[in-house]
Formats: C-alpha cells, structure tokens, sequence
C-alpha cells in the first residue's frame, strides 16, 4: 500500500513537471519564433580575394536587377551571398536590412542594421541609423502585441413609418430661390481694360505737363530760346496730347463697358430687346444701339 502511494505521487510531480515545460515552452514561442527570424551574421576574419570580390559584384548585380523587380527574396539571396564573398562590402547590409523590412522581416533588418554600425563605427549616418532601428523595434513591439477587442457597433436606429418619413422628407426640403439667369462677365472685362487705358493715359499726360512746365521755366518768353529747349517742349507738349486722348479713349470704353453690363439683357434671356455693343477702334471709343430677336 506504501508503495503504490509513493508511485502515485512521483507519477503526479512527473505529471506537473510536463505541464509546466508545456506552458512554458507555449509561452517562449513567440520569442522562440523570433529568434528564429533573425540570425547574426559570422565575424568577418580573411580578406577576400579577387574572385570573392569578382563573384560579389556579380551577385550584388543580380540582388539589384531582383530588387528593382520587387522581388525582395530573391534579392536578399543574391546580396547574402555577395556578402558572404566580401564581408569588407559592410554597406551591402544597408542593403540587405531595406529587403528585409520591405519583406516584412523586421527583426532581420534590425540584426543588419546593428551589424552595419559595429563594423563601421565611423559612419557618418550612425545616428540615422540608430533612429531607423528604434523605429524598426517599436513596429516589431507593435506588431507582437494581442489584437485589442473591437468595440461592440452600436444596433442601427430603427426606421421610421412610411407617414413619418415622408412628412420628415416633406418639411426638411428648403426651397432654393431661382437667381434667374447670369449677366455675361465680358463688359466688366471691357470696362476694367477701358479703366485701366484711362490711368496710362492720365499718367503720361501728368508727367508731360510737368515736362512742359519745366521748359516753360528755361525759357518763359518763349523766344530766343536754345535749340535743346525747343525740342525738349515741343516732345512734352506731344506726349500730354497723347496722354490726354488716351485718357479720354478708356474713359469711354470704360464707360460702354459699364453700359453694357447693366443694359444688355441675360444671354439665356430668349425675348426681344435692345442691348449696347461698345465698339472701340483705333481714334474712336463709342457704343452701338443693337436688337435682338
């Protein structure tokens, strides 16, 4: 009897150490999975020869066509070889950690990129470097982590009687007021150019009386005065003409312009009537009585 109870309780403690081992090891596996993703790479410790360098190049180029292809296994087979040719090529594991993260093995991209700045520890992109594997590390932390519960949607109001909608629909609806047709925006384009040609004009035919002015100053009598003078007076005297027709010239157009705007009916307007055309050719400025059927 004594020895069948100490059977049963050995069999018992065997019985819980199986347990605990299995819970464990159910627990380490995500770790253990990981691990499993990254491996480190062998110390670099002979240079390479000349046909490891010529076969390094030749891989690193085929890595390079896969890649551009998006073809990121096949590259990192071709760029882990070139590297095991060449382990002195230290920035082919910048290369290879871009494939691996783009492949989606974050953790064999964060072993690439730490190996990279323990054997270039003078690389001027160190602290680049340090930031993209942090960031590599808290997307991985991310990633491990147990979906959270979605949130429950709430149940979708029911929907009202058919007398209730359509009286809903009935007294939301906010007429909108007809505008009525648009006035064209072509005589406010003639009146602003008609505007515009006035002020050039007002401002040559200012400057030139000033001109004037001045020469009438040298030479107050008007007589006997020098050659320089005379013609000097004679251009200002030419330019305020001109500034003053041209002055004139916008002021009507600008004024048709305006005329036209408020006077023509709407161009969707299908009735009869009479609008004002302005018309403005080279030394005339006016506007036209015109019908319309």
């Amino acid at each position: 009897m004594d020895t069948l109870r100490l059977q049963m309780v050995g069999f018992n403690r065997a019985l819980l150490l199986v347990l605990s081992c299995l819970s464990l090891g159910l627990l380490a596996s995500p770790a253990l999975a990981q691990q499993a993703d990254s491996k480190p790479y062998p110390e670099c410790t002979r240079a390479p020869t000349e046909g490891d360098v010529q076969a390094a190049k030749g891989a690193f180029q085929a890595g390079q066509a896969a890649f551009k292809e998006a073809d990121y296994s096949r590259s990192i087979l071709y760029w882990e070889d070139a590297y095991r040719r060449d382990c002195t090529a230290h920035p082919l594991l910048l290369n290879l950690a871009t494939a691996y993260e783009l492949s989606g093995n974050k953790a064999q991209a964060i072993a690439a990129l730490q190996t990279y700045l323990v054997r270039r520890s003078d690389a001027p992109d160190a602290d680049q470097i340090t930031r993209r594997i942090e960031v590599l590390k808290r997307q991985l932390e991310e990633s491990q982590r147990p979906a959270q519960p979605q949130p429950k949607a709430a149940p979708p109001a029911p929907a009202p009687a058919p007398e209730a909608a359509q009286a809903s629909s009935t007294t939301s609806a906010v007429p909108v007021a007809d505008s009525g047709p648009k006035r064209p925006i072509w005589p406010l384009i003639v009146a602003g150019a008609g505007g515009a040609v006035a002020v050039v004009g007002i401002t040559v035919w200012s400057r030139a009386g000033a001109d004037v002015k001045a020469v009438e100053k040298k030479c107050p009598s008007r007589q006997n005065c020098s050659a320089q003078n005379a013609s000097d007076g004679n251009a200002a005297r030419g330019r305020q003409t001109v500034g003053g027709v041209t002055a004139v010239v916008g002021l009507a157009v600008a004024a048709g312009g305006t005329a036209w705007y408020f006077l023509a009916p709407p161009p969707d307007a299908n009735v009869a009537g009479a609008s004002f055309v302005p018309l403005v050719f080279p030394g005339f400025a006016g506007a036209t009585l015109s019908a319309r059927f």
